[in-house]
């Protein structure tokens, strides 16, 4: 007689419990398929988000090339404005170099808006004085006129009411008016006031350049700067 089974595989041969384990088995089937299907699913999208980080990465080099790219545009076209900018001060300045300002010239109200004018009293008071120093030192043999000497000059506004308002003039010829900036020092020397004891004080008028503002900006910051003893202009050209 053969053994017989254990309680639990009798219990197994039962239909019912068969039918359990076999639903067991089925359910098992179906979640490892679910879990497959989304599995898949998963594999799928992550692949479809990596390529899309990889064309990302992609147009983002494509666009930081294309900044680079841009910025050597813009270094490019900033240091052509530059160069165009430094030609175009020039030519100002050079159109410039036959005038003058003149500063401390007190002139009446009523006839500071008239040129001629104000030619005539710069010319009597500043100027022929100026000239007959180079007619002195055998420079020139006579001063010119005062219509040979000029073309036009007239007042320019000023936001100090305190002090006279500035003069702009212009020569017709840059030689004569190299000669203004050689013998001026020795006129206004020789001119100045003077104070109790015979101590002369400085001559209240000042004769310079007619600076484009970019240079007048320049030779400010050069006198400002404790490096450089001293600065100055000399046709249109910084000096220190």
């Amino acid at each position: 007689m053969p053994p017989k089974k254990p309680a639990i595989f009798m219990e197994m041969d039962e239909p019912g419990v068969m039918d359990i384990l076999k639903k067991i088995q089925m359910d098992m089937s179906e979640v490892k398929r679910d879990i497959k299907t989304n599995a898949d699913k998963q594999t799928k999208e992550f692949k479809k988000l990596s390529d899309e980080v990889i064309s990302l990465r992609e147009l983002v080099s494509a666009q930081a090339a294309k900044i680079d790219t841009l910025k050597e545009e813009k270094d490019a076209l900033c240091m052509k404005v530059d160069g165009l900018e430094v030609k175009l001060n020039d030519q100002e300045q050079y159109q410039r170099n036959n005038c003058v300002r003149i500063h401390g010239l007190a002139l009446p109200e009523a006839e500071s808006s008239d040129g001629g004018y104000v030619m005539q009293k710069v010319y009597d008071d500043i100027l022929e004085p100026i000239l007959k120093l180079a007619v002195a030192a055998g420079t020139i043999t006579e001063v010119p006129l005062l219509n040979t000497l000029l073309v036009n000059g007239h007042v320019l506004p000023s936001r100090d009411k305190a002090k006279p308002l500035p003069i702009i003039l212009r020569f017709a010829s840059k030689y004569y008016r190299s000669l203004v900036f050689k013998y001026k020092k020795q006129f206004f020397t020789s001119s100045s006031p003077t104070v109790p004891g015979g101590r002369p004080t400085k001559h209240p008028v000042s004769i310079f350049e007619d600076l484009t503002p970019i240079n007048s900006k320049k030779l400010w910051e050069m006198k400002q700067n404790i490096d450089i003893e001293s600065a100055w202009s000399m046709n249109g050209r910084l000096k220190y």
